[in-house]
């Protein structure tokens, strides 16, 4: 049977694929940020009190991270859907019985992070073995998520269907899976440290404090795992089928010139932290998450290369559903934002209240 033969006929779309890529961009690189602090500040504050360190009071604020997180991954996963639909669903019935309980997971993982901010302050066993436990179930849906990324870029491999009907598949046979794994929990650490660096750093230019030691740790946390990422990006682009780890290595202007603008950013960007420069260090991280989103799509268009496009899509020109989301965005954007900003002043006016 021919790979082209397995991909179901798509639906049409009501405006150009375009505008469906740059939201759909857009939107998993906001999700990324927020996923890589929730996790990566888990697994960090999981270590901590591991070791018998003080707990981070930012750290109770895992279970609105949590809550954020998941409210900015819908959108890219809708968009996702909208663009490769055909593909994400047929990988999502191989691995159906893992992909659905993704859900309950998900919410066990939030309960357990309640149960960690809830007793953040006090002794004993139980904050750490609550963090300990959101933290598994975290780590257990992005090895969902990373099977289920892969294998919609494989569809030769959809065949196991006929033998494997169950829901049970996973694409561990995938050379790449477990490098780009490790490359998103290992990429948390570093965004995870960096964050606690800013956070420091904003409360001291607010407050006229001094968290020098907390800044100067939380970068050195975001450069260690950031060497250690550049090495699992050579693993994983060595994993690659070589046609497309050829297009990255000069074999196409657009592909190497991504992935060296991404290089060289995260080099700078150590040196940065090394040297504690916290504001020139976050411009760059950010820089390398653009870039490493733009790269990440540029691998799955040529795994599919003469499979599917989303150029291919039928377009049904409808104006209305795209204008009022953009209605819809603008607002929500605006409401989370002040929301947000309430928090921030409530926090500190309480800290201002405590303090002698």
């Amino acid at each position: 049977m021919e790979v082209g033969q397995l991909v179901p006929t798509a639906d049409s779309i009501p405006v150009a694929w375009g505008w469906f890529k740059f939201l759909l961009l857009l939107t998993f690189a906001l999700h990324l940020l927020l996923m890589n602090l929730m996790l990566g500040g888990s697994l960090l504050t999981f270590a901590e009190r591991v070791r018998g360190r003080a707990t981070p009071p930012e750290s109770r604020s895992l279970p609105t991270l949590i809550a954020l997180t998941i409210s900015l991954g819908v959108p890219p996963l809708l968009f996702l859907q909208v663009l490769f639909g055909t593909l994400l669903y047929s990988s999502s019935v191989l691995i159906a019985v893992y992909w659905i309980s993704v859900i309950p997971i998900l919410i066990a993982a939030y309960y357990a992070a309640h149960g960690f901010a809830g007793r953040a302050n006090g002794g004993g066993p139980w904050p750490t073995v609550w963090l300990g436990l959101s933290s598994v179930l975290l780590l257990a849906i992005g090895f969902v998520l990373s099977n289920n990324m892969t294998l919609m870029l494989r569809p030769e491999r959809w065949t196991v269907y006929f033998d494997r009907p169950d829901g049970t598949f996973l694409n561990l046979s995938e050379p790449t899976l477990i490098p780009r794994y490790l490359h998103f929990v290992v990429a948390s650490l570093a965004i995870a440290g960096l964050g606690r660096a800013v956070y420091h750093a904003v409360l001291d230019r607010r407050n006229g404090t001094a968290h020098t030691d907390e800044i100067r740790s939380g970068l050195r946390v975001f450069a260690l795992a950031t060497m250690i990422q550049m090495v699992i990006g050579v693993l994983f682009w060595v994993l690659l089928p070589g046609r497309i780890g050829a297009l990255f290595l000069g074999g196409s202007v657009v592909h190497s010139v991504h992935l060296w603008v991404g290089i060289v950013l995260a080099a700078v960007a150590i040196v940065t932290a090394l040297r504690a420069r916290v504001w020139a260090t976050t411009v760059l991280a950010l820089g390398v998450v653009v870039v490493m989103v733009l790269v990440r799509d540029l691998v799955r268009t040529a795994y599919l290369a003469g499979v599917f496009h989303p150029r291919d899509l039928t377009v049904v020109p409808q104006m209305s559903p795209m204008i009022l989301f953009f209605v819809s965005l603008v607002a929500v954007a605006g409401i989370l934002v002040y929301v947000l900003r309430q928090a921030w002043r409530a926090k500190g006016t309480e800290k201002r209240e405590v303090l002698p």
